[in-house]
């Protein structure tokens, strides 16, 4: 496992899945959006199953979200345009 700084631009409302399974814990995943269906979900599973955990800190253009443990998946919705990171 190791430390990752991953960063990409959507390039529509299609989800973006990420396998972050080799991934150190804790991990910090952003997206910056305005976009009213926006949302940041995990999986432990590979991404047979995902939940939508707390963020740390929403605003209008922003959503964080910090996992403090391992997971294997991480899917990103928003719209074109759009920034995500995986600090």
């Amino acid at each position: 496992m190791h430390a990752v700084n991953m960063k990409g631009t959507l390039l529509n409302s299609t989800p973006v899945v990420l396998n972050v399974s080799n991934v150190d814990a804790p991990m910090t995943v952003t997206l910056e959006s305005s976009y009213a269906s926006r949302k940041i979900e995990l999986s432990t599973n590979g991404g047979a199953e995902y939940f939508t955990p707390s963020a740390i800190l929403t605003s209008s253009t922003m959503q964080v979200v910090t996992v403090a443990y391992p997971i294997t998946t991480v899917r990103i919705t928003g719209q074109n345009a759009d920034v995500w990171g995986i600090l």
